[in-house]
C-alpha cells in the first residue's frame, strides 16, 4: 500500500540525512505501490557499518525532535536502534540497522525518501529473511515479490550469491520450513483485504514446486547471479529458455550497474 500520511511526514524530515551509506529498505519500500496487499508499520534504515548506524540514529533523532516529534527509545545497541516516533495520535516504529555492503545494484536516489535500496536487492534480502524466521509478513512479502519483482526461483538463485553459505536446496528447505503459519499470524498483519490462508498455502506450494524445477535447469557455475536481458534489465521470471541467452550479473560491494557492450 502507499505510504501513510504520517510516514510521508517522517520521510520528509529524514530524507536530508539519507546517503549511499544510510538508505531506506524493508517492507515500506516493498509495498509502496497501490496494488500491494500489505501495509508496513515501520521504517527500516540500513547502513554498511556500525559507525554509520550510530551516526544516522543520532542525526535522525535530532531532526525529529526539532520537528516536535516524541521519541520513545525501545532498543539501543551498537549496530541496531529502534524507537517509537509519536506526534499526537500518530505512531511509527523506526529502526536503524546494519546490512552487508554486498548487493547487486547501487543504492537509488528517491525524491520521497532520499535514498533507497534497489527493488531487486529488496527482493533478495526478503528471500534470505524468509529463510531465517517464521513471520507472516515475510510469507506475504515473498508472494508479492514473486508476482511483481522477481520470481522465487530468481530470488533464491541470486540470494546464494549474497550468502554463499546457502545452496538453492538448503535455502528452499529453510523457506518451506518457515512457511508453516497459522491463520492468526496472517490476521495480525495489516492487509488490504481478508486473506484465505488455505488458498495462500496452495499458491505458495505451487510456486515452490515450480521454483525447484526451474532452478534444477540452471547451470551451477552461474550460481548467485541475476539474469539480464539484452538491454541490461533483470529478467523477472527466469527459466531454462530465458537464461539460455541471458547476461549474468553478479553482486559486488556496493553493487554495480550492468554495462552492455555491443560488438560493432
Amino acid at each position: 500500500m502507499p505510504l501513510t500520511p504520517f510516514q510521508k511526514i517522517v520521510f520528509g524530515i529524514l530524507k536530508a540525512n539519507r546517503n549511499p551509506d544510510s538508505y531506506v529498505a524493508g517492507g515500506t519500500m516493498i509495498h509502496r505501490e497501490d496494488d500491494s496487499q500489505r501495509f508496513s508499520r515501520d521504517i527500516d534504515i540500513f547502513h554498511d557499518t556500525d559507525l554509520a548506524v550510530a551516526e544516522a540514529y543520532s542525526k535522525d533523532c535530532t531532526l525529529l525532535k526539532q520537528e516536535s516529534m516524541m521519541i520513545d527509545i525501545l532498543i539501543e545497541r551498537p549496530n541496531f536502534y529502534r524507537v517509537l516516533v509519536k506526534k499526537g495520535k500518530e505512531t511509527l516504529l523506526l529502526e536503524w540497522a546494519r546490512d552487508t555492503a554486498f548487493r547487486f545494484f547501487p543504492v537509488m536516489q528517491d525524491d520521497e525518501v532520499g535514498q533507497r535500496l534497489h527493488p531487486v536487492d529488496l527482493a533478495v534480502n526478503k528471500c534470505l529473511a524468509f529463510a531465517s524466521r517464521s513471520e507472516a509478513r515475510d510469507f506475504l512479502d515473498m508472494l508479492y515479490i514473486h508476482d511483481h519483482t522477481l520470481s522465487l526461483a530468481g530470488c533464491v538463485w541470486a540470494a546464494c550469491g549474497k550468502d554463499p553459505g546457502f545452496t538453492p536446496d538448503l535455502l528452499l528447505e529453510m523457506i518451506q520450513r518457515h512457511s508453516a503459519l497459522s491463520p492468526d499470524q496472517i490476521e495480525r498483519e495489516s492487509v488490504r483485504e481478508k486473506i484465505d490462508p488455505v488458498a495462500l498455502k496452495k499458491k505458495f506450494l505451487k510456486i515452490l514446486n515450480e521454483c525447484k524445477r526451474v532452478i534444477d535447469s540452471f547451470d551451477p557455475k552461474d550460481l548467485g547471479c541475476l539474469f539480464l536481458d539484452g538491454g541490461g534489465r533483470v529478467i523477472p521470471k527466469p527459466d531454462k529458455a530465458a537464461v539460455k541467452s541471458a547476461l549474468k550479473h553478479f553482486g559486488s560491494v556496493r553493487g554495480a550497474l550492468p554495462q552492455i557492450v555491443a560488438n560493432i
